[in-house]
């Protein structure tokens, strides 16, 4: 193995009207839509930039990671 590199990345959102969040959370549904869906586009932008900042100052070629759409 040429390199191996661990990152953990913690998310933190703050909710501004708690009584309308969890009325909309115990929504099944909706749930799903913002782990599956939501969260990988809030997250991949900075998993992606990480993966290039990481690579090239380690003097190694970037990886571009592809964009989700």
């Amino acid at each position: 193995m040429l390199f191996q590199h661990t990152s953990i990345f913690v998310l933190a959102f703050e909710v501004t009207d708690a009584a309308a969040f969890e009325e909309l959370w115990v929504d099944e549904a909706l749930r799903k839509v913002f782990m599956e869906k939501q969260l990988q586009h809030t997250m991949w932008p900075i998993f992606r930039q990480q993966v290039l900042d990481g690579m090239s100052r380690l003097g190694m070629r970037p990886v571009a990671l592809p964009w989700i759409m």
